[in-house]
């Protein structure tokens, strides 16, 4: 364990960008269910005024 004080384990990557952590979460798959949404409720709008 780093002791207090140290830097050994606050040193930067080598390419200077910081490590991200994978949390899991699949923000792609999320996103196109949301624009899928997004479309069917627009086609059901336009829909239903054509029908009025």
């Amino acid at each position: 364990t780093a002791k207090p004080g140290s830097t050994a384990t606050n040193k930067p990557a080598a390419n200077g960008a910081a490590p991200l952590s994978n949390t899991g979460a699949a923000v792609a798959a999320i996103a196109v269910v949301v624009v899928a949404l997004a479309a069917a409720a627009g086609a059901l709008l336009v829909i239903r005024k054509r029908r009025a």
